[in-house]
């Protein structure tokens, strides 16, 4: 048998005080922004704000 899939994979940025290893809980992650991606688009820039926000664009 042969099974064809397409993998969606999901992107997430945060901004933190993180060490590498460390595990994250989701539900006390806030302030994620999912990353898309879509088309002939390969690449995105993500800008944390003066306001602690952070923008994908």
């Amino acid at each position: 048998m042969t099974a064809v899939f397409t993998p969606h994979p999901n992107y997430w940025v945060l901004f933190g005080n993180y060490q590498t290893g460390d595990v994250l809980e989701f539900d006390d992650v806030t302030g994620a922004v999912e990353v898309t991606y879509g088309g002939a688009l390969t690449a995105r820039t993500a800008v944390l704000g003066l306001d602690n926000l952070i923008t994908v664009e």
